[in-house]
């Protein structure tokens, strides 16, 4: 299941479907952000990075330049980064991070633990050979981003939801008042 020219256009498409939930996190995220500014850190540190890193949007990075053995280097370096820059934003402006952040680091750590045995195995140890590492890369890299994703457009609709739900409770108390 590891990326092939057979399965180039789904990755392409993926890419896509991606891209446009960070997007959609992050623009939902923006209208509430004074609520929940630590996914809106987060979202904007994600969406920033997937526009960089994605391969199929090849905007900022030559991807040319990571050919080869530099492969899952890149996404362990370019996953780090976006946990590293959470941690210093969320320091710098003194706000705390909220359990869907938490979540969310956690979830990219599993990402970069999944791409170093991928590192290890495929470039230091020069296993050709298929085995279940394999088979479980390619889906859990996929669910995992699926799920940060998808983490913080419903903890941002939650929100919206609770916030609403107060204020209908709210205007119901000063009429009956």
């Amino acid at each position: 299941m590891l990326y092939s020219p057979e399965s180039a256009y789904l990755f392409g498409f993926f890419d896509f479907i991606i891209l446009s939930m960070y997007f959609a996190a992050f623009l939902l995220s923006a209208k509430n952000w004074r609520e929940q500014k630590s996914v809106f850190i987060a979202s904007a540190i994600l969406a920033l990075n997937i526009l960089i890193t994605s391969d199929s949007f090849q905007i900022f990075i030559d991807m040319d330049t990571y050919a080869g053995t530099d492969f899952y280097l890149r996404w362990i370096e370019f996953e780090s980064l976006s946990i590293i820059a959470i941690i210093i934003i969320h320091l710098l402006f003194r706000i705390p991070h909220s359990r869907v952040t938490s979540f969310v680091m956690y979830l990219l750590t599993i990402n970069v633990f999944f791409h170093l045995a991928m590192h290890i195995d495929i470039i230091e140890n020069r296993n050709r050979t298929s085995w279940w590492l394999w088979d479980l890369y390619t889906p859990t890299m996929n669910i995992v981003t699926l799920s940060i994703a998808a983490l913080m457009i419903i903890s941002v609709i939650i929100n919206r939801k609770n916030k609403q739900d107060v204020a209908r409770r709210f205007a119901e108390n000063v009429a009956m008042k």
